[in-house]
């Protein structure tokens, strides 16, 4: 409560002073205070975005750390000491003097506190302070930004960072760019902006973090040194390759009748229907009578099959004489039964059957009456 209150008081002086003189109002951050404008949204350095990992990692890892810490791997520390009234700390083996660097930090939200401080600082910056507090950037020497508080630390003096006061997720990120001695921050969806300018590069700078809660896992990965150069010729170089040149649609070739190609389950080789047919002969015919039915339905399937003669069916070699012997008896039995007509008419007698005709016979001249008498006699038919 102590700690709000003095923020809030010092925040009033520096507006006071902005409001009574129209000088530039001295920063108790030195020449740490960020580039950009108020109101406006800072460019992200292109830089970022041309990080390469190094070869060799074995540099890259934490070395140094308080006895409240626990080193879990090789980029990865916990603090162990109970209580939140001290504050532990990590330091990283590599310095950086020089060159822009990238480093993904994994701090999660739910582990951070009161006070949990990511940033770089000196060789001699103490790993432990008998306090509660934002152990890297408390001191002149080292730079930081208070997760919990969301403040950017050095020394005494603080300021509200990110300008959106918002959380920095789990997973974010950290720039520092030795050539200018700045410090920056983003995450995968946002770029967060300059937390520091102007911090001197005259002695290394070690990335550090530190915490007060128990259990609070830290994990640090160097992702790369950026390249400038890369960012001009990014600018220079067209996005993509070159395109093909493209050429004019050219027709299809015209169909033309052919053995069709028809492709074989279960992994055999395709084939033709004349190799099939070298190989196995022609298919098998289909009966060209299905059943006894006379009207040509099959009554067990529902199928029907038709024999009228117009329809063009394979028949094989031993039904086609069938029918034609069948045939040439149908014509001989119309022939007779022509014959027997003409000679039943001439009065010869009746040789084979005759339709049932109506005659009429008169009884007499007595009465004048007329009756009808069904004549007709239907004698067996004669085959020959």
């Amino acid at each position: 409560m102590e700690f709000v209150q003095s923020i809030n008081k010092k925040e009033k002086q520096e507006l006071s002073l902005s409001k009574h003189s129209s000088a530039p109002k001295p920063s108790n951050m030195g020449s740490t205070a960020s580039t950009s404008h108020k109101g406006m949204r800072e460019a992200v350095p292109m830089w970022i975005y041309t990080a390469k990992l190094p070869e060799d990692q074995t540099n890259h890892k934490f070395t140094s750390m308080s006895s409240g810490m626990q080193q879990l791997g090789p980029n990865t520390v916990a603090r162990q000491r109970t209580g939140k009234f001290d504050t532990d700390a990590a330091r990283w083996k590599e310095g950086f003097s020089s060159g822009k660097h990238v480093f993904e930090v994994v701090f999660p939200v739910a582990q951070r506190g009161v006070h949990a401080s990511v940033g770089v600082g000196h060789d001699n910056v103490p790993l432990t302070l008998n306090k509660s507090c934002s152990l890297v950037g408390n001191c002149k020497e080292s730079w930081a930004l208070d997760l919990s508080t969301r403040r950017a630390v050095h020394a005494a003096g603080i300021k509200k960072y990110p300008s959106t006061q918002v959380f920095l997720p789990d997973k974010f990120y950290m720039y520092l760019d030795a050539d200018s001695g700045s410090l920056m921050f983003g995450s995968d969806h946002t770029y967060y902006g300059t937390a520091f300018d102007g911090i001197p590069t005259d002695k290394p700078l070690y990335p550090m973090v530190s915490a007060v809660t128990h259990g609070a896992t830290i994990t640090l990965f160097y992702r790369g040194e950026g390249d400038i150069s890369r960012v001009v010729n990014m600018t220079m170089t067209p996005a993509g390759p070159p395109l093909e040149k493209l050429h004019p649609r050219q027709e299809p070739p015209p169909y033309t009748a052919g053995p069709a190609t028809y492709s074989v389950p279960l992994g055999r080789e395709a084939t033709t229907m004349s190799k099939m047919t070298e190989a196995c002969g022609p298919p098998p015919l289909l009966p060209t009578k299905m059943s006894n039915n006379p009207h040509g339905h099959d009554l067990h399937s529902g199928s029907q099959t038709s024999l009228r003669k117009d329809e063009h069916m394979a028949i094989p070699e031993e039904h086609k004489k069938e029918e034609e012997e069948e045939k040439k008896n149908e014509e001989k039995e119309e022939e007779k039964k022509i014959d027997d007509k003409t000679v039943s008419e001439e009065g010869g007698g009746v040789a084979g059957p005759a339709e049932p005709e109506k005659a009429e016979v008169e009884a007499g001249t007595e009465g004048g009456a007329k009756t009808e008498t069904d004549v007709g006699a239907a004698p067996s038919e004669q085959t020959g």
